[in-house]
Order: structure tokens, then sequence, then C-alpha cells
């Protein structure tokens, strides 16, 4: 039997770690990649690297491979990562305190044993499996020969040794592993790596320091071993408390992730799930943010984004977009002439960045393309970029051990997030319609693909289309085609919500300055939850007379569209009548469209157009089949048949915990939700008696969908979370608005103080109610489109701006929510400088220039006591509001 000496022990001990640490790194990958990136300043993901620390590049270059080794696993990790550098750090701990130990003996040992120095550098350079093995071995051999020469420590030495236990090994663990919680910048972090390496030469010079102030004359070789065994007691007391929590915590996890084995076995046998990246697969390299954004990077995800940084510049951030430029519904590949917005130039902008008016038509008209220059140089003015990740689908978010979980389509990748922002566009999910198809022959596209698909409808080989919905898309698809000469049949089901409601450009000929379209005067005309005090709701909603006028203004301008549209001259478009008896333009029940293209009817009536009324049942080489035995043949097929779940990444249990509609009977938590919801239908009937007899309609097939529930206060905040004080989620963009900016930029900054803990929320029973109040009423004012979504405006064709009418009548349900947001955070949202200016005077995302700055110079004040003055209070209106009643009345008379 061979006996190993212990000096032959530690040099075998060596020689294994080298090989599972290095020669395993070789083997994967880990080195190559740490070398490229070394070498090219940038890792493989694109996240720049700092490799210049000292100037002097064979110092720089070994510093920067540790740098590289540690920067993922350190700056936002696999929470099994944390735990298992706890577990390590704690374990040589003891290793610290033996090597400054050993170097304070009063005899002289040869420089290569004793200087803790180069021990130190390394097991900073090569591993302390590696490093502390070789170090134990030198030491033993010296002792076989030199053993009687061994005598005690110095006593300042050993006095110091607490203090540079604490200074160099307990605090840079620390300051090492706060990024694991606490992210920093990426090249913040790298300094502190780099500047960790040589942590032995700086505990060394303060141990230098501190041995000559506590030097002394005197040998007492009693208290230089008290000392020293104290020293190895504070080292052990630290090692064992962090085992123990690392351990324990592993342990207690009901992570999957978080297993003993899958902590401590090496990755060679059962690394972490979506390790795939070399550097990921060595030091458990997963990528962790603070905050992650899913989003379209559109109008929301760009400006919560570039908000967040405002208010917390070093935030490490991210973007996940499923597209592969920013936009959203404005991308590029989405794109396609005479594509163009809701709104006129000065009213589709963020409150800080106007719009160029480079690409606008002669009816100032914002184009599709004006929109996505305008949001990528936004982008790239703000350094926004390199912040989103293109082409990236999520396929799961989960709750995670420190927040959030993300899993994504085609990859291993996981994120972890402390935060997220969800916002994904409602427009990014296509819904198809179900019917059974066999050897199909026609191309069939969803109305999202128009764009990609504009130049190969313009071959001469499609010349009969099929358009299949009534939503906005469908009217748009429409008009293009038969612009481009094509035949189309139309395929409307006969129940759903039926056709869209369309408003003309003008009415009347004389509202035709599309900036009234952000006044007050109006608010009273149309019934909101958010509008309940003041003189023109008592006027307009309150008082039987005002909803009589009220109820003939809206018969009035349904009867000026309905009579645009031309439903009555006898041919096709009499398919298109909204199926509501009165009024459609009020209820919107399909959504609302506007027209401002002046042969937009006149293509529809000319055209060669078959409207038909069916369901889809078998498409068959090209012919599709209808449930009334009807069938058309066509060479092409346009799918405007709305949105599917854009919030499919959360499973029905999370959704149903965050208040998001979902496809189970299950409720979170014990809130009576029945009987809110009650108590909130009769608070609304009671508020908003216009309201409360529904309208008429016409079409016996028409069904409304069921009802989704949506339990967030202010659209935006989870109520189960805001009970249980978690959070980290905020859902944006659910608010269907006119002005999407402005809505965007305040709740996003609404949204980003309430993550942060600077926003205070009422107490639960009263966002119960908010909750509750609001989705009756948009339910009761929206009909079929209330029943889906947390409406607040109507939908709008995007053939066409808004004309001044319309947003008159309805804009100011989306200034009505911006406006409870400014309240929440204390701010001024009357912007105006008089009376006249604040009623007649457009408002528009300008006026709401420089918010962030008042809410923080609001907080300074009010930190000594102070508050900022108070808006303008302006006198009474009965003067102004009885001169526009003639004219309501004589609109109300027409008809």
């Amino acid at each position: 039997m061979v006996v190993l000496s212990e000096s032959t022990y530690f040099l075998i001990l060596s020689i294994i770690a080298c090989i599972l640490l290095w020669g395993v790194s070789l083997f994967n990958g880990t080195v190559t990649a740490l070398i490229v990136a070394s070498w090219n300043g940038r890792f493989e993901d694109g996240t720049p690297f700092n490799t210049t620390y000292t100037g002097c590049f064979p110092l720089d270059f070994p510093i920067s491979l540790l740098v590289a080794f540690f920067f993922y696993g350190t700056n936002g990790s696999h929470p099994g990562y944390q735990f298992f550098l706890i577990d390590a750090y704690a374990t040589l701990q003891s290793a610290f305190v033996w090597l400054y130990a050993e170097s304070a003996r009063l005899n002289e040992k040869p420089f290569g044993i004793s200087n803790p120095i180069m021990w130190g550098l390394m097991w900073q350079a090569f591993g302390a499996a590696i490093a502390l093995p070789l170090y134990f071995r030198a030491h033993l051999k010296w002792v076989d020969k030199f053993g009687d020469r061994l005598s005690s420590v110095d006593v300042g030495s050993a006095r110091s040794l607490p203090a540079s236990f604490i200074l160099g090994a307990l605090l840079p663990a620390i300051v090492g592993m706060l990024p694991t919680w606490y992210p920093r910048p990426d090249v913040l972090h790298q300094n502190i790596l780099a500047a960790w390496q040589p942590d032995p030469v700086w505990v060394s010079i303060l141990q230098a320091i501190q041995v000559f102030m506590l030097s002394s004359r005197t040998r007492s070789d009693g208290r230089a071993v008290w000392w020293t065994r104290f020293s190895y007691l504070l080292a052990a007391l630290s090692s064992a408390a962090g085992h123990i929590y690392g351990m324990g915590s592993i342990l207690v996890s009901t992570d999957p992730a978080m297993t003993i084995t899958r902590v401590y076995v090496p990755f060679l046998f059962s690394g972490p799930e979506g390790a795939t990246q070399k550097l990921a697969s060595g030091p458990w390299l997963f990528l962790q943010y603070d905050l992650i954004i899913i989003s379209i990077s559109c109008w929301y995800g760009l400006v919560a984004a570039r908000t967040y940084l405002r208010v917390r510049p070093n935030v490490n951030l991210l973007i996940i977009d499923s597209d592969s430029t920013v936009g959203g519904v404005w991308s590029e590949k989405r794109l396609y002439p005479n594509l163009v917005a809701q709104v006129n130039l000065g009213l589709f902008n963020y409150i800080d960045t106007p719009m160029s008016p480079e690409g606008m038509n002669d009816k100032r008209q914002v184009t599709g393309r004006m929109i996505h220059n305008y949001l990528q140089k936004y982008a790239e003015e703000h350094d926004l970029l390199g912040r989103i990740r293109f082409n990236t689908h999520v396929e799961k978010v989960e709750r995670g051990p420190r927040g959030w979980r993300l899993r994504f389509q085609n990859s291993a990748d996981i994120l972890d997030a402390g935060k997220i922002m969800v916002g994904p566009g409602v427009t990014s999910i296509p819904s198809m319609p179900e019917y059974s198809a066999e050897n199909v022959q026609v191309p069939i596209i969803h109305s999202r693909d128009l764009g990609e698909s504009f130049n190969d409808l313009q071959k001469n080989d499609y010349e009969h289309v099929m358009v299949v919905g009534a939503a906005k898309s469908a009217y748009d698809a429409v008009y293009l085609l038969l612009t481009m000469g094509k035949r189309v049949t139309w395929v409307i089901r006969p129940g759903g919500s039926g056709p869209l409601a369309i408003l003309p450009s003008e009415l009347l000929g004389f509202w035709t300055s599309i900036g009234v379209a952000s006044t007050r005067l109006m608010t009273g005309l149309s019934p909101s939850i958010l509008n309940t005090k003041g003189l023109m709701y008592s006027m307009f909603q309150k008082n039987p007379i005002g909803r009589w006028l009220t109820g003939k203004f809206w018969d009035t301008v349904a009867y000026l569209s309905d009579l645009h549209a031309g439903y009555d001259k006898g041919d096709h478009v009499a398919g298109l009548r909204p199926e509501v008896d009165g009024k459609s333009i009020f209820w919107a029940n399909s959504g609302l469209g506007v027209v401002t293209l002046p042969d937009f009817w006149s293509t529809i009536h000319q055209g060669n157009v078959t409207i038909v009324r069916d369901e889809l049942q078998a498409l068959s080489n090209r012919t599709m089949s209808f449930k009334s035995g009807r069938s058309v043949e066509s060479d092409f097929i346009v799918m405007c048949t709305g949105w599917g779940d854009h919030f499919a990444m959360f499973d029905d249990e999370t959704k149903s915990s965050i208040g998001l509609p979902a496809n189970t009977k299950k409720r979170w938590g014990d809130r009576d939700w029945k009987s809110i919801d009650r108590e909130a239908d009769k608070a609304v009937d009671q508020k908003l008696p216009f309201l409360a007899r529904g309208p008429v309609v016409l079409n016996e097939q028409t069904t409304k969908p069921p009802t989704k529930y949506w339990r967030l206060y202010r659209r935006v905040v989870p109520i189960s979370h805001a009970k249980s004080g978690d959070r980290s989620l905020a859902i944006l963009g659910q608010i269907h608005t006119v002005q999407t900016p402005l809505v965007a930029s305040v709740q996003t900054f609404w949204a980003i103080l309430y993550l942060e803990g600077e926003l205070d929320l009422p107490g639960e029973d009263e966002m119960a109610k908010e909750i509750a109040e609001w989705n009756a009423w948009t339910r009761k004012r929206y009909i079929s489109q209330g029943q889906k979504f947390p409406y607040s405006l109507y939908d709008f064709l995007p053939v066409s701006s808004l004309s001044t009418l319309l947003k008159i009548l309805l804009l100011m349900r989306n200034f009505k929510y911006v406006e409870t947001l400014c309240k929440d955070l204390g701010l001024n949202s009357r912007r105006k400088s008089n009376l006249l200016s604040e009623y007649f005077s457009p408002y528009k995302p300008e006026d709401f220039n420089g918010i962030i700055d008042e809410y923080y110079a609001q907080k300074q004040l009010g930190s000594h006591g102070e508050k900022l003055a108070a808006g303008p209070h302006y006198p009474s209106l009965f003067a102004i509001l009885l001169a526009g009643l003639g004219t309501l009345l004589v609109l109300a008379n027409w008809t």
C-alpha cells in the first residue's frame, strides 16, 4: 500500500483542481471567450468591456481576464450562483487569516513561503483550489526541514489581523456579492472587479500600516496567541454564517434550479438550464437585469426606458422587443404608402420631444414613415437602441427567487429581473379565425402583414382578394385593395359586434381645426367615471334637460355620419351600417373610425366589392366555403380578424393573481369581487344615468364577447401586489387613447414612481372600488369593446387622422385620465395661463413638458415644509356654456 506524504497529497489536489477548473473551461470554450472578450473590449452579447485599468497592457490584460470571468456571475445572476458564491467565499475566510498569520512569525522564512501578496495574487489569478494546496505544500516542506525554528507571531501583526480580515476578506466579499442583489452599471461593476483583483496588495499595505501603528517594543507571546486565535474565531464565525445562510436558503427554496446538486455539482455534469453561452457555462454567467421592459419598442416601451433612466440613471435596464425595429405598429416592416396616424402634427409626440414636419402631407397628417423615423431618432438620441433586444419573443414570465424570471421562444436563455414593466402592444399577437383547411393554394396573411405584402398584392396574379373581418383594419385593407384595382369579397360574420361606426372628417363644414380636439369645453358630452364633479357634469349628466341635449347631440352626429357614408344609397354599403339604433358614434360598439381621405366612401361605393355576412367553414385549394353553403374562390386572403392574447407569456394562474383576464374560474385572494362589482354597477348608474339604459341593438345575432376582468388600479397596478406591498410589476399601455404618446409619457412616470416606492397608494378598499367602477363604466359605455379592454376612448381607423369634432367629443376621456394621474402625483394639470386658453386653446403633449422636474422640485420643497403654487383658479363658465347651448339646441333639432 502506497502512503502519500502530505506534500504529495497537496500537489495532487492542486493538479486535480487545475484540471477541473481550467481544463473544463478550455474544453467548453470559456477560456477562449474570456480571451476574445478581453482582446476585443466587448462581450459576445455586445456589452462594452473596459480593458484599460492601469495603462500597462501586461497588467491590464490578465486583470481583464479575471474581470470577464467574474463579471456576469456577480452582476445579476442565477440565484443558485448567488448562494454558491456566498458559500465559496465563506469557505475561504479562514485561509485568508492563515496567510497573514503565518507571514507574521518573527523568525525568517523564505520569501516564497511567507509573502502573502504572492500567494494572494496567485489565488486571485488561478483560483484558491489551485493556489492554496501549493501554499500548504510549500509551507509543510519548510516545516519538515526547519520546524524547530518556528516562533510566535509578532504582537503588532497579531493585533492587526482582525481588522485586516474585515478589510481584506470580509468587506471585498460583500462588495463583490452586492451586485447579485443590487446590480450596478456595467462599467462601474467592471472597475470594482478590477480593483478587487489585486486585493492582496491593498490588504498588505493596510496590514503594514496597522502593524506600524500597533507595534509593541515588548514581546508578549500570550497576547499574540490571543489575537491570532480571536482572528481565527472571527473567520470561523463568518464562514459558518455564510455556510448556514447559503446552504439553508438552497435547502428551503422551492425553485427547481435551487438544489444542492444543481448548485454544487460542476456544470460539466449538471449545469443550469439555459447555460448555453460560453461565458455562462463556466462561472454561472446568467444575465440578470434589475428592470426588464417587455414591450414592443414603441410609445410605451421607449418612454418607459427613457424616464426610468432619468429617475435612476444607474439602472441596469433591458427592453425586450419581438420585432426587428422600433415602432411596434409603426415598425419598418408594417409601413405602406398612405398609412397615416390618428392625429395631426403637434398632437402625436412625446411631451419633451416635438416631431419634425418632414414627410407631412398637405393635410398636416402624420404619416407612418414620420412616426417610425421619430421613434428611431428618439431611441438613438437617448441611447436606447443598445438596451433593446430585438427579434426576441417572451414565451413565459413567472415568479423568480427575487422578482421575475423570463423564458424565450427558440432559446434556452433565462433572464431574471427584480422589476418588470409589461406593455405588450394590443396589436402584437394576430388572431386568426377557425376553419378547416385542405390543400390550401392561396396566400393568407393577417392585416398586421399588409406592409410586408404590399408589393405582392400589387401583382396582377392576385385579381380577387378576400378580406375577412369588420375591424378598422378591414376598412383599411378594402380601401387599399380597391385603389389597386382589385376585386374584393368582404366577409363579415353575422354575429359579433357588427360593422364599425365611422365619422366623416368634417361635420357642418366648420369643425376643421384639429387643435380644438384637446380643449376642456366638451368634456360634459361624454359620460365618464373620471368626470363626476363640476359644473359641466351637473349640467349634462345629472340634469334631465342636459341629458336630453347630450342625446340629441349624439343623434345628430350619428345622422350626419350615416349621411356622409351613404348607407341609404341602396348599394352594398348598406351592409356596413352599424347595428346600434341611433347614437352609433357614441356607443362605438364595434369601435370607431374616422375618414379624412376625400375619396374613401366614393371608392367603397364605386369599387368592385361584394359584402358577405357569413361564417367561414372550410378552405380547400382556392375556395372558401361558408356555413350558409355558399362558396367563394379568391387569389389572396387578408384576415382582419383582430388580435390575440398579448399577455400569453403569463399562465392563467399568474394572470388571475396579477389582475389580468384569465381562462380560469379561480380568483386570487379573499376579496368578494361579485359584491363589489354589483355595487359598482349601481354607483355608475347613479352617477351617470345616461348609460343606465344602454343602446338598442338592431341585429339579433349581435353578441357580446365574454366579460374579461381587469383588476388593475389606475390600469397599472395589480391590486393583489398593492395589498402585499410587492412593487415588482407594472402593466403599461392597456388604456386605449387618441394621444398615445402623451398618455404614455405620464403613465410610465406614474408607474416608475410606484415601482420605486415613491408613490403612496390608497387603501385596499378604495383601490377595489376604483377598479370595479372603471370596469362597470367601460362595459356600459363601450359595450362590446368595454367587455374586452379597459377602454377609455373609441377605437380609430388608421387610414385617416382624427377630425376636430371627434377630439372635441372624445379626447377629453384621454385627458381626464392624464389629469387623474397628475393629481395622484400632486402635479398641476391646468397647464394654460388663462381662462380662455384653458377651455378653448388645444392641449398638446408639449403642455406637459417638465412634469418630472416639477415633481422633484415639489418633492424637495415638501421636505422643507413648502408647496408649489397651485394651478390657476378660473371663474364660472355659465356665460360661455349658455352661449354654447343655443348651438347644441339647433343641432339637436336637425333630426
